[in-house]
C-alpha cells in the first residue's frame, strides 16, 4: 500500500509523470513530463509576449499601480488562453494521478494463474 500511496504522491505533489517512472512505465512518464514542460512554456512565452507588447517604452516610470492594471487586462483579454492552459494541466495531472494508482496496484498485485496447462516437458530422459 505504500508504494500506491508513494506513487500517487509523487504523480500528484510532485511533477506529473513521476509516478509512472516509478511504477517502472518510463515512456508514459517521459510523455506525461513533456506534456506539463510544453503547457508551462506556452504559458510562460504566451503570457511573457503578451506583457512584453504591452509595457510602456519608458519603463523608468511604470509602478506598482500600472503592473497590476496590465495584469487585469492581460487576463481579461486572454481569458480563454488561460482557461485552455489550466484545464489541459488538470486534466494531464489527473490522468498522471489515477495512472500511477491503478499502475502501481496492477505492479504491486499477485500475477493470476491462467488455465493453460504448464508446457510439457518435451526433453527425452535418457
Amino acid at each position: 500500500m505504500r508504494q500506491t500511496i508513494f506513487a500517487v504522491f509523487l504523480s500528484g505533489l510532485l511533477w506529473p509523470g513521476l509516478g509512472q517512472l516509478y511504477n517502472r512505465d518510463f515512456l508514459k512518464g517521459f510523455v506525461l513530463i513533456g506534456l506539463t514542460l510544453l503547457f508551462g512554456l506556452s504559458l510562460f512565452l504566451g503570457a511573457g509576449l503578451e506583457i512584453a507588447n504591452r509595457l510602456p517604452a519608458d519603463l523608468s516610470t511604470f509602478d506598482m499601480t500600472q503592473a497590476r492594471a496590465l495584469s487585469q487586462e492581460l487576463l481579461k483579454s486572454n481569458s480563454g488562453f488561460f482557461f485552455t492552459f489550466n484545464l489541459l494541466t488538470m486534466i494531464t495531472w489527473l490522468y498522471a494521478v489515477v495512472d500511477a494508482y491503478l499502475g502501481a496496484k496492477e505492479r504491486l498485485s499477485p500475477p493470476t494463474p491462467t488455465d493453460e496447462p504448464p508446457p510439457a516437458d518435451d526433453s527425452d530422459s535418457e
